[in-house]
């Protein structure tokens, strides 16, 4: 079962949080994954390294193994490595966290269960993009390329629709645990809704993303409710595309 870990300093916070990030843009590609890793790693170094350069360099000679001065100038630059895959990310990653959001609050509702479907969900993407003139949102792309590429992670980009704040300037501790916390939440709600007529749950727990147990086997539990399933419609929330002067 694939993990991830959490940690409890304020760096450790950062970087399991770009980890994430590369969880959530590659949830089926472990490469590309630890190209991520190596990429923030290589960057800590280098920013270590120009540190003490910096303020002992006048009075000390500093010296690094050849080695690994050949693996900085080899790894991947962080920079350009996670732009890469918020960009990937972010064209399709939401749509799957979207979908999962919106069953599982329709399937809560008493008036909205008979549509809580992966085929209804795929249609109020679709419909979704059509108005926001998008593409990449159809029904056939959705239900062959990216809900089965995304689905591992589809319950942390849930809980990611509800956590992103535009007004957060840096992930602490704090932003990090309620984000995964809520990922929990939809993670066993996926795993254990079978839609009407479903044969299968609609994730499936060999295959999602999870926090090792003896960490969320202390986590208070909680539940949510959806007031509003507007919130999850892409109908309702689509992005107009900007208009170029």
């Amino acid at each position: 079962m694939p993990e991830f870990p959490e940690d409890g300093s304020l760096d450790a916070a950062a970087f399991d949080f770009m980890h994430l990030i590369g969880i959530m843009s590659y949830p089926r590609d472990v490469d590309a994954q630890a190209q991520i890793l190596e990429s923030i790693q290589a960057g800590q170094a280098k920013e270590a390294l120009a540190f003490v350069h910096g303020r002992y360099g006048k009075t000390h000679e500093i010296n690094v193994p050849a080695d690994f001065t050949l693996w900085l100038a080899d790894a991947p630059d962080r920079q350009t490595t996670l732009e890469a895959a918020v960009s990937r990310a972010g064209t399709f990653g939401p749509f799957a966290g979207l979908i999962l959001g919106w069953i599982i609050f329709s399937a809560a509702g008493a008036e909205t269960r008979q549509q809580a479907s992966l085929h209804n969900a795929f249609r109020m993407i679709e419909e979704g993009c059509k108005l926001a003139k998008r593409s990449g949102g159809g029904f056939v792309n959705l239900q062959k390329n990216v809900w089965p590429e995304f689905r591992p992670a589809a319950h942390l980009w849930a809980a990611w629709h509800l956590w992103t704040d535009p007004d957060r300037k840096a992930v602490s501790v704090a932003d990090l645990s309620l984000l995964l916390r809520m990922a929990e939440w939809f993670r066993r709600k996926g795993e254990a809704l079978k839609p009407q007529r479903a044969k299968v749950p609609i994730l499936f727990r060999r295959e999602t993303w999870r926090i090792r147990p003896e960490i969320t086997k202390s986590w208070q539990k909680f539940e949510l409710a959806c007031t509003d399933l507007d919130f999850w419609d892409y109908r309702k929330n689509y992005k107009p595309p900007s208009s170029k002067k």
